[in-house]
C-alpha cells in the first residue's frame, strides 16, 4: 500500500506549485487550487484535489509523477476535468477505508 495522504496535509499546500511529470522531458508547473471536504460513504471516506495547469499539456487520464517542495514526490491518478482561458484542471480522488 502506498503512502496515505491526509486532507489536512494537502490543504496546507493550497495555492502552491506542484510539478507534474507528463513525460520525462515534459515537466510543468501546476497550482493546487482546491481540496474538497471529506465525504463519508459507509465505511469509506474520500476527498478530491484539483490542480490548474496553465501550460499546454496532454489531456489524458493516467497516473503521473507529481513533485512538491515540501511533500516530495508522489504518484497520483489524474483526470482532466475542464479547460478554459485559465488552463486545464486535473482532479485526483483519494478514498480510504475507515475500518
Amino acid at each position: 500500500m502506498g503512502k496515505r495522504y491526509r486532507r489536512e496535509d494537502l490543504s496546507e499546500q493550497l495555492d502552491t506549485a506542484f510539478q507534474i511529470h507528463f513525460t520525462p522531458a515534459m515537466v510543468v508547473d501546476a497550482e493546487l487550487i482546491n481540496v474538497s471536504e471529506v465525504q463519508e460513504m459507509g465505511s469509506y471516506e474520500s476527498f478530491t484535489i484539483t490542480f490548474l495547469v496553465t501550460a499546454d499539456c496532454p489531456i489524458e487520464q493516467k497516473t503521473y509523477l507529481i513533485g512538491h517542495a515540501k511533500m516530495g514526490e508522489m504518484e497520483l491518478f489524474l483526470v482532466p476535468s475542464g479547460k478554459d482561458e485559465k488552463g486545464t484542471t486535473y482532479v485526483s480522488v483519494f478514498t480510504y477505508s475507515t475500518v
